[in-house]
């Protein structure tokens, strides 16, 4: 599953790599830095369910809507629910 997460107010980055490119914070500083702002009543957080065979399967938009994704026997994309 993966998570994206649309903050309505801008997310200062700038202090999150030393000027060589280097992280200064760990996974979760920067963990509890973004959960700040998730809260917001703008901020939109989608989730996409995948297959084991890595086939997206479902989407849940920040409204709660669920896409439901069908696939052929070869793989292909034939069908979206919603």
């Amino acid at each position: 599953m993966t998570k994206t997460i649309q903050y309505a107010p801008n997310v200062n980055t700038s202090q999150w790599l030393s000027s060589g490119g280097a992280m200064l914070k760990t996974l979760e500083q920067l963990d509890n830095d973004l959960n700040v702002h998730t809260y917001n009543g703008s901020t939109r957080i989608t989730r996409t369910l995948y297959t084991l065979a890595g086939r997206k399967q479902y989407d849940i938009d920040a409204k709660g809507y669920v896409t439901e994704y069908l696939y052929n026997d070869k793989g292909q994309l034939t069908e979206q629910k919603q």
